[in-house]
């Protein structure tokens, strides 16, 4: 349009409904980046730039400029002539359009050439907002459904926070992202995880007015949008590395606000009401997510507690045992490690660690602390313990997949154990490293029948009997675990 006319300067403004002013785009002809920058008129401001924008008609002059407002605008600039036409889609108006300094002036040849060029500019300006807006719509519907498989996927709080502070990152482009969560007994907002900090800017970045934002936040359960300190109640919040404008919501279960989530941008890109409005929707998926991952956490506390509850219990009955499962359970998990095990497998082994001899729990103290040599009638009611514990913990759903190597831990490699008599591989595996972590943990214990033996004694008894009472390589793995590297039986 400027060399069609041969005119120094022109520009479109786009009408911006976050600021509610028109804001001039790059690139522009005549105007420095800096004036570019610096022009955003906003509707209150008047004058016929938004004249045009309200009332739809064109403005042409070709006198020095007289209107204060546009005057103002093109401060430091020789305007002899301007043209501002309107700019209106086919759905909405888009902006204006400003031509000015024409050599010989504008004529309305001139005029009906920039009616036609404006509306034109207009329909392919609207088009690509739309096409910009469904993109960034598509890419947010990806991101949102991804966001809500993760939030599904997992019940490990810590997995969780991490999960949603990455994922609201990508999901409004922003570059800094916090979690934070009210303690439940001192009522305080503690950060619990971040994307885009580290450990030591996470500890000095929430300063005391900062700290007053979210606290504001979870106390009004009120979202808030904070773009270069522009709301006046929080004026003296400055943020380090560059962020100039902050997302903040509340995260509620049952109008209960059980956290903050903040979302960082860096200068010059600032968060929008619409981004506003995107995580406060996320933000009630989150919320339940992290609600049902702490319930989560605490029935497996009272789960853990229960079992150990349990433990206890044989304990109180047979004095001699005190301790005995937490110490098989820590040599038991040892070996799985050595092992590579999955997190799943040493799971259920912790469970059945602790509860390997739940059963004698049914066996007389009679038994259980005879001084001298068992009956081989004593010993057969001894030997039912295994299953035993499978009666008592068999109605337990959550303890169902430990039964199996509660059940065969006193099963032996070549077939000679019980309660079943499994040979080798038949065995399971964790029923296997059981068997080699309770054996070594006995023998090395007091016992109401014998002293205990020495750490190089127990170690020969499992050298011995590896191959026939135990695996060999739980045994060997053993032997690595405690330090002794030559496993030879020589």
């Amino acid at each position: 349009i400027s060399t069609v006319l041969n005119a120094g300067i022109c520009l479109l403004m786009f009408y911006d409904p976050e600021k509610d002013a028109l804001v001039a785009q790059e690139p522009a002809v005549g105007l420095t980046k800096n004036k570019i920058d610096a022009l955003v008129i906003p509707m209150k401001a008047g004058g016929s730039l938004v004249s045009v924008f309200q009332e739809d008609k064109p403005f042409i002059s070709n006198s020095v400029l007289k209107d204060p407002s546009t005057k103002k605008f093109f401060h430091g600039y020789d305007i002899k002539n301007l043209v501002i036409m309107p700019l209106k889609g086919r759905a909405k108006m888009m902006g204006v359009m400003c031509v000015a300094n024409k050599k010989g002036g504008f004529t309305q040849r001139d005029l009906e050439l920039l009616t036609t060029s404006a509306r034109q500019t207009a329909i392919y300006a609207e088009r690509t907002q739309f096409y910009e807006a469904t993109k960034r719509n598509a890419k947010q519907s990806m991101l949102l459904h991804r966001l809500s498989k993760d939030l599904s996927s997992t019940l490990d709080l810590k997995v969780l926070q991490k999960l949603i502070v990455e994922n609201v990152v990508h999901l409004l482009d922003a570059h800094k992202c916090s979690l934070m969560l009210v303690d439940e007994e001192s009522g305080q907002l503690t950060v619990c995880a971040t994307h885009g900090l580290d450990d030591e800017i996470t500890r000095n970045t929430y300063t005391e007015a900062q700290e007053r934002v979210a606290r504001w936040v979870a106390e009004t359960g009120r979202t808030l949008l904070l773009a270069n300190s522009n709301d006046p109640r929080f004026q003296d919040v400055k943020y380090k590395g560059g962020v100039c404008s902050v997302l903040s919501v509340p995260l509620k279960v049952k109008d209960k606000v059980i956290g903050v989530l903040n979302a960082g941008s860096l200068c010059p890109h600032q968060f929008t009401k619409e981004d506003l409005r995107i995580l406060s929707t996320l933000a009630s998926e989150v919320a339940i997510a992290i609600h049902n991952a702490q319930l989560f956490a605490e029935i497996e506390e009272l789960y853990l507690d229960t079992m150990k509850a349990m433990v206890r219990a044989i304990e109180a009955k047979d004095p001699y045992t005190r301790g005995h499962s937490e110490r098989v359970t820590d040599y038991a998990l040892a070996i799985a490690e050595e092992l590579d095990l999955s997190e799943k497998e040493k799971e259920l082994l912790y469970t059945a660690g602790l509860l390997h001899d739940i059963g004698k729990i049914g066996i007389g103290e009679e038994i259980l602390l005879k001084p001298g040599k068992l009956t081989k009638e004593e010993y057969d009611v001894v030997k039912r313990h295994p299953l035993i514990g499978t009666q008592i913990l068999g109605t337990i759903k959550a303890l169902r997949e430990a039964i199996p190597l509660i059940l065969h831990h006193h099963e032996h490699y070549d077939g000679s154990g019980y309660v079943s008599g499994l040979k080798g591989e038949d065995i399971p595996l964790s029923s296997r490293i059981l068997a080699v972590a309770d054996a070594f943990e006995a023998m090395t214990s007091h016992r109401p029948y014998r002293k205990a033996l020495g750490f190089q004694e127990a170690i020969e008894e499992l050298k011995k009997n590896a191959g026939t009472q135990f695996d060999p390589i739980i045994v060997e793995a053993f032997m690595r675990v405690v330090g002794v590297s030559d496993i030879s039986r020589d």
